[in-house]
């Protein structure tokens, strides 16, 4: 007869190797404007300006938003857009250029001395909110294909200089195309009333370095990259003997905090954080539903995350769900209809008729 033996909780592996936070990161690099993660995926980044629509009336909102549907529907297939609303509490430049104009009055230069520390208080209370907004774009690599029309298992017989050759090409055609998105992107945000701008590469880190240090960001920018990881001398069996000659790479340079998790948090830089899924769908919506999470009175991020599919995949298989419900839905012998596949009929049949 077994006997079951219940194991402690510091006898998994899990439980005594601490992993740092940094190698959990997905950064790899940056290049220039250009964010690279470990699998390879560009991205790219627009800071938004948004729009005040607390005065508008209902049509001008729901124009407003037909306007945001034709812009997903434009993008091209296989295209991910990330768009994030960050609201926090960094009014820095803003009170900075508000002190430099304060002037040399001293009869006047106290009301802005006392409303500049009345403002700086507070930001340190994170009682003064403002959104910020952004939208980044994605270039993915399909493992399953090559976009130079040769297999991956050539690839790797072919001589190093025609491999490096090929990697070069395959990332200049990706990048050309990620930047075709995001300009394609701006002008229809543009189109709409957003006004798009894009990110430089020092802006992007200053985003990343931002949210993985929110503690520290308040008294301490963004550093200046070691780019000297890309030259490594050393293998891995090497660095295993001897970590000191291991350089640190873009994502250890831009992390100096560690993750705490919890049954349902976690502490990142001395801030707990929680996540809340927004995937069930609300019982009603309308036009301008999410504006209410922006008037939460505390830090948040709201992040919504598109991926558009290929057409012609989502086309067959709206064709074959068609053609099920059809059949469930046909009445044969006086039999009653399956009111639940009619309703899936009739939202196939519309959903086809849109992106035909």
């Amino acid at each position: 007869m077994s006997q079951c033996h219940l194991r402690s909780l510091q006898s998994f592996s899990e439980q005594r190797d601490e992993v740092p936070l940094a190698r959990e990161l997905p950064y790899w690099d940056f290049m220039g404007d250009l964010v690279v993660l470990a699998d390879g995926t560009l991205a790219a980044g627009l800071r938004l300006r948004g729009l005040s629509i607390e005065t508008w009336d209902e049509t001008a909102i729901n124009r407003m938003v037909s306007g945001l549907r034709a812009m997903v529907n434009s993008l091209p297939d296989g295209c991910e857009v990330s768009f994030v609303s960050d609201v926090g509490s960094d009014f820095s430049e803003l009170i900075a250029r508000h002190e430099n104009l304060k002037g040399s009055n001293e009869l006047i230069a106290w009301v802005s001395e006392e409303r500049i520390a009345s403002l700086r208080r507070e930001v340190t209370d994170l009682s003064l909110l403002r959104p910020t907004l952004y939208a980044f774009v994605y270039r993915r690599f399909d493992p399953s294909t090559r976009s130079l029309g040769q297999s991956l298992f050539k690839s790797f017989l072919a001589a190093p200089k025609k491999f490096v050759e090929v990697k070069k090409e395959e990332h200049e055609i990706a990048e050309r195309e990620l930047r075709q998105a995001v300009a394609q992107l701006a002008e229809t945000l543009e189109a709409i009333g957003l006004l798009a701008r894009p990110l430089s590469g020092e802006q992007v880190r200053q985003v990343i370095y931002g949210f993985l240090n929110p503690q520290r960001v308040r008294s301490t920018g963004a550093p200046r990259l070691d780019h000297q990881h890309r030259h490594q001398e050393f293998t891995q069996e090497e660095l295993a003997v001897a970590p000191e000659l291991s350089v640190a790479s873009a994502r250890e340079q831009i992390v100096f905090s560690d993750l705490i998790q919890g049954y349902d948090s976690f502490v990142l830089d001395g801030l707990y954080h929680r996540v809340i899924s927004l995937k069930t769908l609300p019982e009603y919506t309308h036009s301008a539903l999410v504006s209410r999470i922006a008037g939460l009175p505390f830090p948040h991020v709201l992040h919504v995350h598109l991926r558009v599919p290929e057409q012609s995949k989502e086309l067959a298989s709206l064709q074959s769900k068609r053609r099920v419900a059809h059949s469930m839905s046909v009445t044969q012998g006086g039999r009653a209809s399956d009111l639940e596949s009619e309703a899936k009929l009739n939202s196939t049949e519309d959903l086809l008729r849109e992106l035909i």
